[in-house]
């Protein structure tokens, strides 16, 4: 996926040169293909050629910068917090019942795909585009500017971690529930962010994480 958005910067890079209704219609179309249709589970016999859902991510992340001073949006901020926490509640739900419960409801609610999860980020990031000032002092912190920096390697490396220690290492967390989920989450956060600090002092690798 990650090769794939790669692919298709060059043309994502040009949207400055596209109207805003383009893109808006663009992104309609892919999160429409690409998340709304899988989060209800619904077929509609046509093959899309993005199969990603970081590109609708993307743009949709495009034009809530570009939108978020926009007139319908002011003094929306309170029903914002109303629909993020709803989701929010609809995301630890559906992880209760399909990893504690081993039920489903017919609904994805909490995949990265999800509708909820998309409309969650971007109320997220509508919400942080409002607080700019302060955002952009925590954003300059030391330990902050180096997340951000790693944050690509970060998401590359951590499943080598994970394959390590459940095939290498043969350790199983999961029967220990969300105590040992939790640990072991920011133990693996760890070690990735370590990796990813050595990776990027090498010059081949530097330029491409």
């Amino acid at each position: 996926m990650l090769l794939g958005i790669y692919l298709v910067l060059p043309v994502l890079n040009g949207m400055n040169k596209m109207p805003m209704k383009e893109i808006g219609l663009m992104t309609v179309v892919i999160l429409v293909f690409n998340s709304l249709l899988p989060t209800f589970q619904l077929e509609c016999g046509i093959a899309f050629p993005i199969a990603s859902i970081y590109v609708g991510y993307f743009f949709m992340g495009y034009l809530v910068l570009k939108a978020k001073d926009c007139s319908f949006m002011k003094g929306k901020t309170l029903i914002a917090l109303v629909i993020l926490v709803f989701t929010f509640i609809l995301l630890v739900g559906d992880r209760y019942l399909s990893v504690v419960k081993g039920e489903k409801i017919g609904v994805d609610c909490s995949s990265y795909v999800s509708a909820f999860t998309v409309l969650q980020s971007a109320i997220v990031f509508w919400l942080l585009t409002k607080r700019a000032g302060c955002f952009d002092r925590f954003c300059a912190m030391w330990l902050i500017k180096r997340f951000n920096r790693c944050s690509l390697g970060i998401y590359i490396i951590h499943m080598l971690w994970i394959n390590l220690i459940i095939k290498v290492l043969h350790i199983n967390i999961m029967p220990y529930g969300i105590l040992g989920i939790i640990p072991m989450g920011i133990i693996v956060f760890l070690l990735a962010w370590v990796t990813t600090e050595g990776m990027i002092r090498l010059p081949i690798l530097r330029r491409y994480l």
